[in-house]
């Protein structure tokens, strides 16, 4: 009978040993696991994939207003009420202006005329003008290169036209002011008719800009004095 009981008592101590142990090791096991450092977050791991994916759900609320805002803004901008500058009117109304242009000396003068009509009146001219609009245009074609042989290599067409805006009853001057276009271009002496169309076609873009340099002036005198 002594013989069980030692048996017992024996498997008793046996067993609260090896409890003692196991839970000796679990708590080495917790401690090891927080004093463990963290995984750095290199491209490709979990870690980093976590962190990007968090950044990106953070940032997209954000990206998407922006995305909105920004294509508002251009809506609103481009709905015929802005354009950038020097830049004609595509697809558009343009208002007119109650002006008359008076005619303008030489085919350059023409030109320019032309381009005005379009930008300020481009339904005709009004019945009754308000605006009496009067224009002297000069050109000048300046060498700007020159070759070994001292030949012109490169030239540039300078536009410059003063101009005055008169009250269409009174004939009084209410605005003048002057605007100048410069544009340049090559010339190949080799071929006379190539550099005649250079030199015309350089003309013809320096006179379209100076019409909207002008239109540009007069509209805004005209907008901020009515």
């Amino acid at each position: 009978m002594w013989f069980y009981k030692l048996l017992i008592n024996l498997s008793k101590k046996d067993w609260i040993a090896s409890k003692q142990s196991s839970s000796q090791r679990r708590v080495e096991d917790i401690s090891r696991f927080r004093l463990r450092e963290p995984v750095p977050a290199k491209a490709g791991n979990r870690a980093w994939r976590s962190r990007k994916l968090s950044s990106l759900m953070t940032s997209a609320p954000f990206c998407v207003a922006s995305l909105i805002t920004s294509l508002s803004l251009c809506f609103l901008l481009t709905a015929c009420g802005f354009r950038p500058l020097y830049t004609p009117h595509q697809g558009c109304s343009t208002i007119a202006y109650p002006i008359k242009i008076a005619t303008i000396s030489n085919r350059d003068g023409q030109i320019l005329r032309n381009y005005l009509v379009d930008l300020l009146t481009p339904e005709g001219t009004p019945a009754h003008p308000q605006y009496l609009l009067e224009i002297i245009l000069t050109d000048v074609i300046r060498s700007i290169g020159v070759n070994k042989d001292e030949t012109t290599s490169r030239s540039e067409a300078i536009l410059t036209a003063a101009f005055i805006l008169k009250d269409a009853k009174t004939n009084a001057i209410v605005y003048k002011h002057s605007a100048k276009a410069i544009n340049s271009f090559s010339i190949l002496n080799q071929n006379y008719y190539a550099d005649l169309v250079a030199e015309e076609y350089a003309k013809k873009e320096a006179t379209r800009l100076l019409a909207e340099k002008i239109m540009l002036l007069i509209t805004t005198y005209i907008d901020t004095h009515e």
